[in-house]
């Protein structure tokens, strides 16, 4: 599901290439010269770090010490609201590549590639199938000789596997996938403080962000999509000023969704021909992925609307 640091780290990501050509995240966060011609009374460029979470008050004045601007974003505490969910099918987030592959000569399965946690390969022998699951970092033999220990008579020889008996053999390798459904709305405001040396510089980066923030329409995220950012209202705030710190804070809201996660299992074998026979990864409407049960799901769902 998304969390309070998903939303952090947009909006860091898209203040930190708006402010300084770069939108990587780093933790910690590291301090960047400014690419939009702000400078300091001497004329040197200032170096902008931003940061998710709440300020440390060491940290703000190493910041100002040094001559940085420090800008902070974190949730507002008390700031939510939960709203009903979006009618919408599971999508799939992301699936986990495949990284290595079959090749069936009967009655020899050659098996090739570098296992990642979350593939399966499978050895379908007639009517009956056998599957491995991988421990990421198995070599190919490692996972031919799991995949043979399973079949009756079967030998292997480094990465090949030799099945008697003259089966039809069939062999495939496929992957988990992970879907997301929606079982609520959230609104959360966050706080966008900027923290500079001296007003000037404050105000600078101040009328940065909002046309920057303006700009978004989504943040899109691993498990969803936000709605635009929202924003709430501005101060500043001086009354540090005597401590050489000059603060002003943006409020924003945004509407993201909470997600239920479910890690889903790639089809090896489809079921038997009318030989009796197992059909692998393959059905006569074309293959068998998540994307055709969603597709079912889907028509299934608007049956009853």
């Amino acid at each position: 599901m998304i969390d309070l640091s998903d939303i952090e780290n947009a909006f860091i990501a898209s203040l930190g290439e708006a402010l300084t050509g770069s939108g990587m995240i780093a933790n910690p966060p590291v301090a960047r010269p400014n690419t939009r011609g702000i400078t300091n009374t001497k004329g040197q460029t200032v170096e902008i770090r931003i940061k998710r979470g709440f300020p440390v008050s060491d940290a703000i004045n190493d910041d100002m010490t040094a001559g940085r601007v420090l800008i902070v974003v974190g949730p507002e505490s008390g700031m939510t609201r939960i709203l009903k969910p979006l009618r919408s099918p599971p999508i799939i987030t992301r699936t986990v590549p495949i990284t290595m592959s079959v090749q069936v000569t009967d009655p020899t399965v050659m098996i090739n590639g570098i296992a990642t946690a979350g593939q399966v390969v499978g050895i379908g022998v007639g009517s009956t199938g056998y599957a491995y699951r991988c421990v990421g970092g198995e070599t190919a033999s490692v996972v031919a000789q799991s995949l043979a220990s399973q079949i009756n008579g079967a030998q292997v020889s480094m990465n090949q596997i030799y099945v008697p008996g003259g089966h039809k053999l069939i062999a495939g390798v496929v992957s988990d996938s992970f879907t997301s459904v929606e079982v609520a709305r959230q609104v959360q405001a966050f706080r966008i403080a900027i923290y500079a040396p001296t007003p000037a510089i404050r105000d600078a980066i101040g009328r940065l962000i909002s046309p920057t923030l303006m700009q978004v329409r989504r943040f899109e995220l691993e498990y969803g999509v936000t709605n635009a950012p929202k924003y709430l209202n501005v101060w500043t705030d001086d009354a540090t000023a005597k401590a050489g710190v000059f603060k002003r804070v943006e409020r924003w809201g945004v509407e993201y969704p909470t997600n239920a996660v479910e890690q889903v299992p790639g089809v090896l074998f489809a079921g038997l021909n009318s030989s009796g026979k197992l059909v692998g990864q393959f059905h006569p409407d074309g293959p068998i992925t998540i994307e055709r049960i969603i597709n079912v799901w889907t028509g299934c769902s608007n049956r009853f609307r």
